[in-house]
């Protein structure tokens, strides 16, 4: 690791993908401002090491950055090396010391999940080019050279066994916001996987869906490096209320918060409408009461981030209680809320509907499933081992609740007249509506499901493919208290 340029304000280390070395990152001085740095990780057995034995080890890298970098710094991991950069950040807590101001991952699985990587590592040299090949980047060079061929392979295969053999260690979430990016036209590592990153920080997670697939971070440098260069230029600033990108017209906002851990959004009384605070009063349980008023607050300071300033006015209902804002620059959400979680949806010139669900044990799953659904999803979910029935009913049910938000019917058309078809969609399985007679308005949805830890989440739209920007607010601290 070579020292940081003396004039820049705050240094971006980067950890390749696998087989990978500091021509990954290339141009991306250039693309990024004046005041960032970006040091790319030299690892043995490539480019200027390439005498050293491919080795990969969390503590040396530790204490490579220790000497040469000074805070504030960031990192940038892409594939293998977002999971590398996730252990030295491990690293680095571990032994106290000085933390990055961002951990950025592109196109890696959380550390917690399998990664699809770790699969290729017995296969054999054709099969294992065939493989990179379907994932892209530079594996189009190793089929035309034969001499590029035996030099990387051996590296490739190096890394690619560190992540299979990588296990991870629970250790409790970082103190380091995350910004995780995914390739739209990933097979292997979408947004929905990816989203799984959140359990990983208390700091904030955020992720961006950008066009491309595996290695995006070739065919999208220049976007990526902006949204980087952006985030970073902005890290360290205390306003939530900063007017957020404009959303693009496939793109869709997606934000999960758990409402306990931000105590302070629970008793922002002063940010309620009139009704909502007379609404807020009226329940007797502290923590009913601390939930609405968070899932009321939260609403509003997302609106207020894409141009809608409600202040403390009424947020307009059409039938059923559909969101129906006037003015609002083409504005459209959709919120729910299950326990400790509330769900937020917006799009630009597009329905929504978003449903989520704890996942906590029924009383009477039974009655549950007559009401919910019809007789064949009901034999469906009966046939899965008992541990899976509940996640399964909560999937079957969130996409028809989040369908009839988007319609405005609400629970006025039973949940039983209509089920779904389940195939490919923009990132893991889209489920399309297939309804009686008379319900044919709803065939145009399409759901896609998000599962995060104890919620399960999912979002209606009328687009076969669209992108995730995905958010978990960082925790707050209730009035005169400190995190």
């Amino acid at each position: 690791m070579t020292a940081e340029p003396q004039r820049a304000a705050c240094t971006l280390v980067c950890f390749p993908y696998a087989g990978g070395g500091a021509a990954a990152f290339k141009g991306w001085q250039e693309l990024m401002a004046d005041s960032i740095a970006v040091l790319p990780v030299r690892l043995p057995g490539r480019e200027s090491r390439i005498n050293e034995p491919p080795h990969i080890d969390a503590a040396v890298i530790a204490d490579a950055l220790l000497e040469n970098v000074r805070p504030p710094f960031a990192f940038y991991g892409h594939s293998m090396g977002a999971r590398l950069a996730f252990e030295v950040v491990r690293e680095l807590a571990s032994r106290r010391a000085p933390l990055p101001e961002r951990l950025y991952v592109g196109a890696a699985g959380a550390p917690h999940r399998p990664e699809p990587l770790g699969r290729l590592a017995e296969l054999t040299d054709q099969h294992l080019l065939d493989e990179l090949l379907r994932l892209g980047g530079f594996a189009e060079q190793l089929v035309a050279s034969v001499d590029l061929r035996d030099l990387l392979l051996p590296i490739i295969r190096s890394d690619i066994r560190w992540v299979e053999r990588y296990e991870f260690r629970p250790d409790g979430p970082l103190d380091v916001p995350i910004v995780a990016f995914a390739g739209a036209a990933d097979a292997d590592v979408g947004a929905s996987e990816m989203v799984h990153w959140a359990q990983h920080t208390t700091a904030g997670f955020r992720l961006e869906t950008l066009p491309g697939g595996h290695f995006f971070l070739d065919s999208q440098r220049g976007g990526l490096a902006s949204l980087i260069r952006a985030d970073l230029t902005a890290a360290g600033t205390a306003d939530t209320t900063a007017r957020e990108r404009t959303l693009a017209p496939d793109e869709v906002m997606v934000q999960l918060a758990d409402l306990d851990r931000l105590p302070g959004a629970g008793q922002a009384w002063g940010e309620l409408s009139p009704r909502d605070a007379l609404r807020a009063a009226r329940f007797k349980a502290d923590d009913d009461r601390r939930r609405y008023i968070g899932q009321s607050v939260l609403v509003r300071r997302l609106l207020r981030r894409h141009g809608v300033e409600l202040g403390v006015g009424e947020i307009p209902t059409g039938v059923n209680g559909k969101p129906e804002i006037d003015d609002a620059g083409g504005i459209r959400f959709n919120a729910s809320r299950a326990g400790r979680f509330v769900l937020i949806g917006v799009t630009s010139h597009i329905e929504i509907g978003v449903d989520v669900e704890q996942v906590v044990p029924m009383s009477d799953f039974g009655a549950f499933c007559d009401g919910a659904l019809d007789p064949a999803e009901i034999r469906e979910v009966l046939t899965l081992p008992e541990d899976d029935r509940l996640v399964a009913a909560l999937k079957i049910w969130t996409a028809k609740e989040s369908t009839l938000k988007a319609t405005g019917d609400g629970l006025s058309v039973e949940p039983a007249r209509f089920r779904f078809e389940r195939g490919p969609g923009p990132f893991g399985e889209q489920w399309s509506p297939r309804t009686q007679p008379g319900l044919e308005r709803l065939n145009q949805w399409r759901v896609t499901h998000l599962l995060l830890d104890d919620a399960v989440a999912a979002v209606a739209v009328p687009l076969d493919r669209w992108r995730l920007r995905f958010e978990v607010p960082k925790a707050d601290a209730a009035p005169g208290r400190r995190l």
